[in-house]
């Protein structure tokens, strides 16, 4: 039977990965094509669907900290932590998105085969990958509210009706508390994929009215109270909301994906920040984590707001299939991901908590004109000396590159039984669910209002306020009703991504 534990770290400085600069940096995010590793995402597969210009893998994320370098990704340094562990990756499209690029990144260093199998206490098969090399396990699990939830009919597209419980964990990544010594989330997008009536969200049984932004809270909640309450051992991460960029949402011609080439500028990232109608996907995701320290966030938002240039878009192999803006080219932005989580293990989770990995400013910075870049970072001690031979080599190469380069844009407990799988029916689920924050009620969240400032530096700090009523454990406003009346907006926030078997869902696939 596997048991969790701990992974290795070493000491280092506190940081916030999410304030910071893109800086070109030639090859960077190219320790693999789309040619050479047959396990990216054929929808996200821009080389091998045609692509040709590949300028947007030329770019490295410097972090605001100068003590904060962030080490460029190192397959070796990355599996000597996790050596004999199981990572569970959960989640919507962006989480298939992630899982793809990293299986890349690792076997670009060694042999990474296709896994399948079972865990204790766990009733559906589980697809992956293992490394023999190192005994470790990578395990992708399709689950885009990261609830209990069911689809009506036949279809589990993110078009379907879903019947979603907001307080219970999904039996799909539940069970996996005994087995997993490392669990990564990402949610949000299929809460905003139909209309609000396609939504039919229930608490302790009774159907419930939120807009996306206090769904997705609150279901965020009931996941990590429940880990909690687990006594859980391993180490948690949270992916925050992957911001799309169609330019319907920006209202302004140029600044959607499918003639963007470049991160935005400074102009343009204040403009987006100040535009984008999905930030209080962050604020409510944030708010929902903070009493919960054991959830570590990588905060993407900001980062991934700067970069329209680096999205799928008519490079899905899909012909007249429109473009997407939502989803990104592997490699590219997910190999920085990958980035923020070796780092992350590597410090121990240095940011961790809700507010740790990201509550910072934007310091979007102007694309004219060069500036060094100061990447010195405090010396960390690795958990094998192949693994600190690795990073430090890796460090050194990118502080260098970026000097140079110009800055364009700113022993566990048990835990208690899982839940059974969802009812056929699309009924809700009984009221004896695990308790969460915010039982007495809810309230919507209204969207979040931004702020710009200039610093002295000329660059623009935009920082995202809290929205009104995110606070967790908010209980004001609660109202029920048959279905939520709300309309989300319809978008392609989980196009092309690919299902685990699960005994308990449709064998379709997931879109």
């Amino acid at each position: 039977m596997l048991v969790a534990a701990p992974v290795a770290v070493s000491a280092g400085p506190v940081c916030d990965y999410a304030n910071g600069t893109w800086v070109r940096a030639e090859g960077y995010a190219a320790q693999y094509t789309g040619k050479s590793c047959s396990y990216a995402g054929k929808t996200r597969n821009c080389e091998k669907n045609g692509q040709t210009s590949f300028d947007y893998r030329n770019y490295k994320w410097v972090p605001g900290q100068p003590e904060c370098a962030l080490s460029r990704f190192d397959a070796a340094a990355f599996l000597s932590l996790l050596r004999g562990k199981v990572v569970a990756m959960a989640g919507d499209s962006m989480i298939n998105n992630f899982f793809e690029a990293l299986r890349c990144l690792v076997s670009a260093a060694t042999p990474a085969p296709d896994w399948e199998g079972t865990f204790p206490g766990a009733s559906s098969k589980y697809e992956g990958f293992e490394v023999p090399k190192y005994g470790s396990k990578f395990i992708r699990i399709q689950d885009p509210f990261l609830v209990d939830s069911k689809p009506e009919g036949q279809s589990d597209s993110s078009s379907a009706t879903w019947t979603i419980n907001l307080d219970k964990p999904s039996p799909q990544w539940a069970p996996l508390l005994k087995s997993a010594d490392v669990l990564v989330f990402a949610h949000g997008h299929w809460f905003d994929n139909a209309p609000a009536s396609k939504r039919l969200l229930y608490r302790k049984g009774q159907p419930v009215q939120a807009d996306q932004f206090e769904a997705a809270r609150l279901s965020l909640i009931t996941v990590a109270d429940y880990i909690t309450k687990s006594s859980y051992k391993g180490q948690v991460f949270y992916l925050t909301y992957s911001p799309r960029h169609y330019s319907s949402a920006f209202k302004t011609k140029g600044m959607g994906c499918a003639k963007a080439t470049a991160p935005f500028t400074l102009s343009e990232g204040e403009y987006a920040m100040g535009k984008s109608k999905e930030a209080p996907y962050l604020t409510a995701q944030k708010a929902a984590l903070k009493p919960y320290p054991i959830v570590q966030v990588l905060d993407i938002f900001r980062m991934a707001l700067l970069r329209p240039d680096a999205h799928v878009g008519p490079w899905d192999g899909k012909a007249g299939n429109g473009d997407d803006c939502s989803h990104w080219c592997e490699p590219g932005m997910p190999d920085i991901w990958a980035d923020l989580l070796f780092n992350e293990l590597r410090s121990g989770g240095g940011g961790g908590g809700a507010g740790g990995a990201g509550g910072g400013e934007v310091v979007p910075q102007a694309k004219s004109g060069s500036s060094s870049t100061n990447s010195k970072s405090k010396p960390k001690s690795s958990s094998s000396s192949s693994s600190s031979s690795s990073s430090s080599s890796s460090s050194s190469s990118s502080s260098s590159s970026s000097s140079a380069s110009k800055k364009v844009s700113s022993s566990k407990s048990p835990p208690p039984p899982p839940p059974s799988p969802p009812p056929k029916s699309s009924s809700p689920a009984s009221s004896n669910s695990s308790s969460t924050k915010g039982d007495k009620g809810l309230k919507k969240t209204k969207s979040s209002a931004h702020a710009v400032t200039r610093t002295k530096s000329s660059a623009v700090s935009v920082k995202t306020r809290e929205s009104t009523g995110v606070k967790s454990g908010d209980s004001k406003g609660l109202k029920t009703s048959k279905q939520s009346s709300k309309s989300g907006k319809g978008s392609r926030g989980s196009k092309g991504s690919k299902g685990t078997k699960q005994s308990s869902r449709s064998s379709s696939k997931k879109r």
